[in-house]
């Protein structure tokens, strides 16, 4: 991507595909999500095997030990990514009409990460 143009701080992670802690609900399928990992209490991007159609709604799914949160949002980009094949970055923007579950949901995703010492990117 070129420069970013966010006008909010978007905290960096790694994650395994043997983790299983981040989950993206579309329609009637989950699949669990690993690689770098960016968000903010407004959005989230994401590594996806699979094509996601621009302004579909979908659902993100923190599962980590005590913790079983959600938030909604809408697919707002999706690009491929050219070093791997069936791989692409997902930009997702939360559902406006509950920022406090947003903002929860990413405290709590924080918390995780950090304190799992998932590495920082």
């Amino acid at each position: 991507m070129s420069k970013e143009k966010r006008n909010y701080y978007r905290s960096h992670f790694q994650i395994k595909s043997s983790d299983n802690v981040i989950y993206l609900k579309l329609r009637h399928t989950s699949q669990s999500i690993s690689g770098v990992l960016d968000f903010s209490n407004y959005g989230l991007g994401i590594q996806c095997n699979q094509s996601i159609t621009i302004k579909t709604p979908i659902i993100i799914e923190l599962k980590a030990f005590e913790f079983h949160l959600s938030a909604r949002g809408t697919i707002r980009w999706c690009t491929p990514v050219h070093e791997k094949k069936n791989q692409y970055r997902i930009g997702i923007e939360f559902d406006s009409t509950h920022p406090q579950d947003n903002k929860l949901f990413s405290f709590a995703l924080q918390r995780h990460l950090k304190n799992s010492h998932y590495k920082v990117s």
